[in-house]
């Protein structure tokens, strides 16, 4: 017998993770990693603009989290 929460519960909980991680990786993104010359924040960008997408695709996008999303977005 497994003891512990219920599969509903443990669902949840990863929601809740995934979406503390979102929020994390959004406030911390160099939104003009784009614009730099320097190859190296480029590629921390680009890796972080890449980790905040596949949590948004984790999520479903729901209006939630494109709402985060446009939250920390600055254009």
């Amino acid at each position: 017998m497994h003891v512990g929460l219920p599969p509903c519960r443990i669902i949840k909980r990863q929601i809740q993770l995934i979406m503390e991680k979102l929020k994390t990786l959004l406030k911390n993104h160099d939104w003009h990693y784009g614009r730099s010359d320097d190859m190296r924040a480029w590629r921390r960008g680009n890796e972080s603009n890449k980790q905040i997408h596949s949590a948004m695709m984790e999520l479903g996008n729901t209006p939630e989290v494109i709402e985060l999303y446009n939250q920390h977005k600055p254009f």
